[in-house]
């Protein structure tokens, strides 16, 4: 094989091994898009699911977003309340 063919063999081949780089960096954006997109759609069952058992347990439905904050703030800073909170662990149940 001569110099000059040994040399076009090498730049076919570097030019393979870039597309398959390329190939692997869409294939990793495709990926993390589907992980992201997941992650969204998790949260959002999560905030629907919460809102609902919220609207279940107090009657919040017809309150805007400024005035259910405030009536969750001041629900929070009861004393009662602090220490209930402190008895949960991060899994959500209750220490006994």
């Amino acid at each position: 094989m001569t110099p000059e063919q040994e040399l076009e063999k090498l730049r076919r081949e570097l030019a393979e091994a870039e597309r398959k780089v390329s190939q692997y960096r869409n294939q990793k954006k495709i990926i993390l898009n589907k992980a992201h997109d997941r992650e969204r759609r998790n949260r959002t069952r999560r905030l629907i699911e919460h809102g609902a058992i919220l609207e279940n347990v107090f009657p919040v439905k017809d309150m805007d977003g400024e005035k259910l904050t405030a009536f969750l703030t001041e629900i929070s800073l009861l004393p009662e309340v602090s220490k209930m909170l402190e008895g949960y662990k991060t899994d959500g149940r209750r220490e006994t």
